[in-house]
């Protein structure tokens, strides 16, 4: 006796998921502000950063974290506009970025904004005030003079963006069809049958 056997067949695909990756996006303000007095007595103090980071932190209302990159420079001119009819005697000048984290989302760019706003409407005086006070907090400080001439231009930048990784079509893996029997079994079992009826037929 023959038995058909009925193979199934099995299909297996595989597909690769394509992730979009958001890259940080962080938005930089960059400032430069004219300093009288003796600005080179602040070149390369470390005390005289922490006291200009406090100071221009409180004047645009953001946490000194915020603030990177000062550099005291004597001799130099920031070249911006210069606030009402005051008189510059600039003899060097402090740069500086403000740097808005992308942990920030959206709101980094409106924090930003909201800086540049504050700075733009501070005065001279006000800056310097605030600079004063918190050069006042550091004894390496006490005996130097510097006032603010001139608040300064920003700049505003950003960096970072989304970029996907790379799209790999999906993969499928089909198995192959074994198939019905052994058709040659078939054809056996056919033929035996045969032979029987004839024999039957003969005897």
């Amino acid at each position: 006796t023959m038995t058909d056997t009925t193979t199934a067949t099995t299909v297996v695909t595989m597909t690769d998921t394509t992730t979009m990756t958001e890259e940080a996006t962080q938005t930089v303000v960059s400032g430069c502000t004219d300093l009288g007095g003796a600005v080179a007595d602040l070149v390369d103090s470390a005390d005289a950063v922490a006291a200009f980071t406090t100071a221009i932190a409180g004047v645009v209302d953001v946490p000194t974290s915020y603030v990177k990159n000062v550099v005291f420079t004597d001799g130099s001119t920031c070249g911006g506009r210069r606030l009402g009819a005051r008189r510059l005697q600039t003899t060097g000048t402090v740069t500086y970025d403000l740097v808005f984290p992308a942990s920030l989302g959206a709101g980094a760019q409106e924090a930003a904004e909201a800086a540049i706003t504050a700075l733009e409407s501070a005065t001279a005086e006000s800056v310097s005030t605030a600079l004063t006070s918190a050069m006042e907090t550091y004894s390496s400080l006490a005996d130097i003079t510097v006032t603010v001439e001139n608040v300064g231009s920003l700049v505003t930048s950003e960096s970072g963006g989304t970029t996907p990784e790379p799209t790999e079509a999906p993969e499928t893996t089909e198995a192959e069809d074994e198939g019905p029997p052994d058709a040659a079994c078939g054809a056996g079992g056919l033929a035996l049958g045969l032979l029987a009826m004839v024999g039957h037929s003969i005897f």
